[in-house]
């Protein structure tokens, strides 16, 4: 098994963690893989760092937002209502200012095409949690976390979904959510909120 290109927590920080060995990692990074992606689902967004290429519409403003953040690092960007996307319609570096954590760009002169304009921005950057980011510590240990959650439930097979018998009579049952509370907790502000 590899690590897909979303993980957010490799094998050998699940083993610094939890002291798994060395014949379990097949099992151990596809539960991260399984943590990763359950964990993107929750939070409504990529989590980790990776390179995106984007046609945007005009925003008829100074101001575009990414859809993805926080942003790393913009290597190009266009705007051409054409649509031909030469190098005559990039836009320098320092023709615009980046606020990474929100993913925003502003122009410094001009706007970003017309309002609603199809297509009329290309733009090339890299957003997530990079290894360098001071939050990414934050997204490994959930994911580790959820994934010694998930290997403890998957090692006994008739136990998944119950979480267990509180009362004498044996009447009072509950049940497991879909990830424990305390990966949630630590999702909180990661996650995108749709207005």
């Amino acid at each position: 098994m590899s690590l897909n290109a979303n993980a957010l927590a490799t094998f050998a920080q699940a083993v610094a963690l939890f002291g798994y060995q060395a014949d379990e990692q097949n099992a151990v990074e596809n539960l991260i893989n399984i943590a990763s992606a359950r964990m993107e689902i929750h939070c409504r967004r990529a989590l980790a760092a990776r390179d995106y290429v984007l046609l945007l519409e005009g925003t008829g403003c100074d101001t575009l937002i990414l859809p993805e953040y926080p942003v790393n690092t913009v290597t190009r960007l266009s705007i051409d209502s054409l649509r031909t996307f030469g190098t005559e319609s990039d836009v320098p570096a320092t023709g615009y200012s980046l606020r990474k954590g929100e993913g925003t760009i502003r122009l410094y002169a001009g706007w970003f095409g017309a309002y609603q304009c199809p297509d009329c921005i290309h733009v090339e950057f890299n957003a997530g949690y990079a290894p360098t980011h001071p939050q990414l510590p934050v997204l490994q240990a959930a994911c580790c976390e959820y994934v010694d959650w998930l290997k403890s439930r998957f090692a006994n097979p008739g136990s998944i979904g119950k979480k267990g018998e509180y009362s004498a009579d044996r009447v009072s049952v509950s049940y497991e959510t879909e990830m424990p509370m305390h990966v949630r907790s630590a999702l909180e502000s990661f996650v995108r909120v749709v207005g």
